[in-house]
């Protein structure tokens, strides 16, 4: 059998465009998808001055009336949306005048509230900028005693608004959760409506999970009075006031514990998790993985990672997950799963699907802009400073990961593959093709094709021509 290394730009991307069914689509949508594109361009930075000077004046225009109404919530709401109606920019910060007029309002908590509307998030971002400005505001309302019935509230709001910083988010979840305590609070706050303590710790809880931090996830679920922690166990931590939670929260806590070192209580609640692992015998990689249910593969997953080594070769759990759970629209599958996962392919002795891991499992430094931690105040301050170094150290560790099981991958060249029915090879350009592998025999194996907005997975087989990939499944978004 020919052997080659891989090499850059070898890859003909044009094979997805000769398959009818995808210009066929295309062209079903182009006229739905020329709609919905409309070019964005970068300010320049005397437009960026201007917008600013123009925020400002509005702002400006909105503090007398503050002022003069004495921190009058629904003046609030009309400053809040007048700045987030001016294209193109935010301000990072509120002005100290802001500030002090939300710190002298006569209901703090309210006109915090108002400016930082529930929809300020859905306008988060504006050229990669960061929303800070609802925050400080939020946070300036949190510093005055008068806001502590309501704080709960002011901390949650926070959270929604943080889509970019996860360390922040988890940090005002946290916060949240602790200031409405574990069981609802009666019904009372003037003028408020706590918080669901049950979605607060779901979401912190998912947070942790998704961000791979393992060990903070199983401190935090460890922390949680019993009718808190068991609710994503026995429901699938399907509640939530943001209308999402995963479904497979009670596995990420299995995979959680093993990455943190205790494998006597993963294995304990994966116990009562009441999910039939998938096994080699339901079928690997026969036929269409993009609606195939992860849950047991990713139960069959974890219950080998609490194995011991060595055994029967684990390449056909390892390809299906890949398949399932990493490949195409569901490759945003992130976390502590992509972490075990990882760690299982080096365990086994397969470094092209570690790579292939920590490729996704690398994350993002989002330090976020800084805050006052006089305003943020020194418990939650510290938190985050703990939870943003957390966030960086994961990052650095797949980043070596990758290029260790990269460089262990490339000792063995990837032998010549063709696609089936197409002139087309396999085996090229490490990052356009991030996965290929052979089982221990060499004679089974799987390749992934992945070129930005489409992507193809095949199966491996050796024949007597040489090896071949047979496709099982294809995407386009």
């Amino acid at each position: 059998m020919q052997t080659a290394a891989p090499c850059s730009g070898a890859v003909n991307l044009g094979r997805l465009a000769r398959r009818a069914a995808i210009p066929l689509a295309l062209l079903a949508f182009a006229p739905e998808l020329a709609a919905q594109i409309r070019e964005v361009k970068q300010p320049s930075p005397a437009e960026v001055a201007a917008a600013q000077r123009r925020l400002r004046r509005v702002e400006a225009s909105y503090l007398r009336r503050l002022e003069r109404r004495h921190g009058d919530p629904e003046t609030g709401k009309e400053l809040g949306e007048a700045l987030r109606k001016i294209p193109g920019r935010r301000l990072d910060h509120p002005s100290a005048a802001i500030r002090a007029a939300v710190a002298a309002a006569r209901n703090p908590a309210a006109l915090a509230l108002a400016i930082a509307a529930k929809d300020s998030a859905s306008v988060g971002y504006v050229f990669g900028a960061p929303v800070t400005y609802e925050t400080d505001v939020l946070l300036t309302a949190l510093s005055v005693p008068a806001s502590a019935p309501r704080q709960a509230e002011l901390w949650a709001r926070a959270a929604a608004i943080q889509l970019d910083d996860v360390a922040l988010r988890i940090t005002c979840l946290e916060r949240a959760f602790q200031g409405v305590g574990a069981h609802y609070p009666p019904d009372d706050t003037p003028g408020g409506t706590p918080p669901d303590p049950i979605s607060l710790t779901s979401l912190a809880l998912d947070d942790l999970l998704t961000a791979g931090l393992a060990h903070e996830a199983v401190a935090f679920f460890d922390s949680l009075p019993w009718n808190i922690s068991n609710f994503p166990l026995d429901h699938g931590g399907s509640r939530s006031a943001e209308g999402y939670i995963r479904n497979d929260q009670g596995l990420s806590l299995v995979a959680a514990r093993i990455l943190d070192g205790d494998p006597s209580g993963a294995r304990d609640l994966l116990a009562r998790i009441p999910i039939k692992a998938w096994s080699p015998s339901d079928g690997t990689l026969t036929k269409s993985t993009a609606y195939r249910d992860l849950e047991p593969v990713w139960r069959a997953l974890l219950e080998r990672s609490l194995a011991p080594a060595g055994g029967e070769d684990a390449f056909s759990l390892l390809a299906e997950f890949a398949a399932v759970a990493m490949f195409g629209p569901s490759g945003d599958f992130r976390g502590v799963g992509v972490t075990a996962y990882a760690r299982l392919a080096e365990r086994e002795g397969y470094p092209e699907i570690a790579a292939f891991a920590w490729r996704r499992a690398g994350g993002t430094e989002t330090g976020g802009q800084p805050l006052d931690p006089e305003l943020l105040g020194s418990p939650a301050a510290q938190r985050l400073h703990k939870l943003r170094a957390a966030v960086a150290e994961r990052a650095r560790t797949a980043r070596a990961a990758l290029a260790a099981n990269r460089e262990a991958a490339a000792k063995t060249p990837r032998p010549v593959a063709w696609a089936e029915h197409e002139r087309v090879r396999l085996d090229l350009d490490v990052d356009a093709i991030p996965l290929f592998a052979l089982d221990r025999s060499g004679k089974h194996g799987i390749a992934i094709v992945e070129a930005g907005w489409h992507g193809e997975v095949y199966r491996l087989e050796a024949r007597e021509s040489g090896l071949v990939g047979v496709q099982v499944d294809w995407w386009i978004s």
